[in-house]
């Protein structure tokens, strides 16, 4: 018993042209780059988008020396949480 795919010719193969498919390649090629600039268009304003709803809660204030700040305390390891994020108010001073 013979395979099909050895008696008869697929339509695919039988109109396979290597010099059709390397100017089809060809063009691929020159709009890979047209390709790669939408894309990083389409990730700089998903990006933009993203920080600007991330941003949107954030209020802006003037700081001058003397202020009384919080200062983020850095506190690493598994049981970070458990550990207060800010630790004692510091005073903002002047250069």
């Amino acid at each position: 018993m013979v395979p099909l795919e050895l008696a008869e010719e697929t339509g695919r193969v039988s109109s396979y042209s290597p010099e059709e498919n390397n100017l089809h390649r060809e063009d691929d090629i020159d709009l890979i780059y047209e390709v790669r600039e939408e894309a990083r268009m389409r990730q700089q304003a998903a990006t933009e988008l993203l920080a600007a709803r991330y941003n949107k809660k954030v209020k802006n204030r003037e700081l001058e020396e003397g202020d009384l700040v919080l200062r983020r305390a850095d506190i690493g390891g598994k049981n970070a949480d458990a550990y207060a994020s800010w630790s004692v108010s510091q005073r903002i001073l002047g250069d």
